[in-house]
Order: C-alpha cells, then sequence, then structure tokens
C-alpha cells in the first residue's frame, strides 16, 4: 500500500481538489512522474523527467512544506488490485476466473491478464470499475492517515445502521445465524450476554466509512468494540456487553 509520508501532520488539512484529478495522480505517480499538491494554491502540479527540461530545479523548487507528494503506486499494488478482481468475479464465472488466476501467475502477469479480458469486453468493463474503486478507497486511506480532507462531501457515500430485531434473523445468512456471543473475555462470564447485530447498507471499504460508523455507533448506540461480518451482498456489526462488569470484549463462537 501507498505510505505515510507525512510526518506526524497534527493539524488537519482541507483542499478544495476534484477528487478525479487526485485519482488521475494517484494513479500515474511514478519514478519519474512526480505529482504533487500545493496545498496553497489548492491544485496539482506534474513534473515529469521523461519530458526533459528543467525538472531538477522544478523538483528543488517546490521542497518546502506547501507541497506534498502524492507517491506512486507499486508493482505489488497493482498486482493486489487485479488479484482482487480474478477473487471478485469467481461467483459470476468461475471458469474464467480460474484462467485468469492461472494467467497472473505466469511471467508477464499484467499482459497475460489484459489479454484474456480483451476477449470479455462485459467483464473488462467491470475491471475498469473495479479498478477506479480500489483507487479511490486507497486514495482515500491515504489522505485520512495523513490528515487531509477534501471539501467534497461526496467521499462518504449515504448509509445507514438498523440494529435488527429478533424477528429480523432472517435477514443474516444462514451460516451465520448461530453465531452467537459465548463469554466475557475480561471477567469470564457466560451468563446473560446478548447479542446486538446491527445491519449496513454498504460496505466498509475505506478509512473515513470506518470512522464514520464508529462515530455513530458511539453515538447512537454507546458501543465502542464491535466486529463486522460480510458477504457478497451485505455487512452486519455484532456487539455484545457483559451484564456482570459491563465488558464489550465478548468472545463469539458458532
Amino acid at each position: 500500500m501507498k505510505e505515510n509520508i507525512l510526518d506526524n501532520r497534527k493539524d488537519k488539512l482541507i483542499l478544495n481538489i476534484d477528487l478525479d484529478e487526485l485519482l488521475h495522480a494517484f494513479e500515474y505517480s511514478s519514478v519519474t512522474n512526480h505529482f504533487f499538491i500545493d496545498s496553497v494554491n489548492n491544485k496539482i502540479i506534474n513534473i515529469n523527467e521523461e519530458k526533459g527540461g528543467d525538472y531538477e530545479e522544478k523538483l528543488e523548487e517546490i521542497e518546502n512544506e506547501d507541497y506534498i507528494i502524492i507517491p506512486e503506486m507499486s508493482s505489488d499494488d497493482d498486482f493486489l488490485i487485479m488479484e482482487l478482481f480474478v477473487y471478485a468475479i469467481a461467483d459470476e464465472n468461475h471458469n474464467l476466473s480460474d484462467e485468469l488466476y492461472n494467467a497472473i501467475e505466469k511471467r508477464k502477469p499484467f499482459r497475460n491478464f489484459k489479454d484474456i479480458l480483451e476477449k470479455y469486453p462485459e467483464i473488462k468493463e467491470k475491471w475498469y470499475k473495479h479498478k477506479e474503486e480500489c483507487l479511490k478507497n486507497e486514495l482515500i486511506d491515504w489522505l485520512y492517515s495523513n490528515n487531509i480532507m477534501l471539501e467534497d462531501k461526496g467521499l462518504i457515500p449515504i448509509f445507514e445502521i438498523k440494529e435488527l430485531s429478533k424477528g429480523e434473523s432472517n435477514l443474516i445468512p444462514e451460516e451465520w445465524r448461530n453465531f452467537a456471543p459465548f463469554g466475557c473475555m475480561n471477567c469470564n462470564n457466560k451468563e446473560g450476554i446478548e447479542a446486538k447485530i446491527f445491519l449496513v447498507n454498504i460496505e466498509i471499504k475505506n478509512a473515513l466509512i470506518d470512522n464514520e460508523i464508529r462515530r455513530i455507533m458511539k453515538d447512537l448506540y454507546n458501543i465502542n468494540d464491535y466486529g463486522i461480518l460480510s458477504d457478497n451482498n451485505k455487512t452486519f456489526i455484532i456487539a455484545s456487553r457483559c451484564l456482570k462488569c459491563g465488558s464489550e470484549e465478548i468472545f463469539w463462537d458458532f
């Protein structure tokens, strides 16, 4: 994943920069194609060594705290995004998933992957959407870890957290219905520990969503410690509290 290149930024930096511009820079930044955030003028600067010119002088000019370098993607990052896609389409097209998996395990995995997708236009389109979503979530995580916020409020989607009643247990996937709190990890109590299960209408894909969910769980439900269960269609939050000692550190088991 991309490194945290800012040294313990304490003050939150709020930028008015277009998300698509940032995504472009995040994707195409490399060891020779440098992208910087000009935090004073709210714009992105590109210095490309391959184009020649006075790039060394330009790099020296922006060596100050007003400019934040956007780190480059590594080949490992690219491979992981590709690998996740192979697993993601397994339910939809198991044979193609196997074909892609075998292809990326050989030499020149990126070329093999691309050549196979050329034969499947619909899957190729899904790949582009998958890659864009992965890059967006990684960018958001990088911004969050460096205490950088964008004025664009669309980064956090509208979502709701609904506590399920006992009569709504049918919403839980069958394989999880016997998963329940077993005992308190603080005092070993095993009596009267009630499960609380919440349905979240989106996947928790990045740090901003995770942070917002933590805030809601604390403010609305007084819950600080919880677990996440997720399948391809639904995301659940599970939580419980020991009635004896009040601890939320509860061991769950089938």
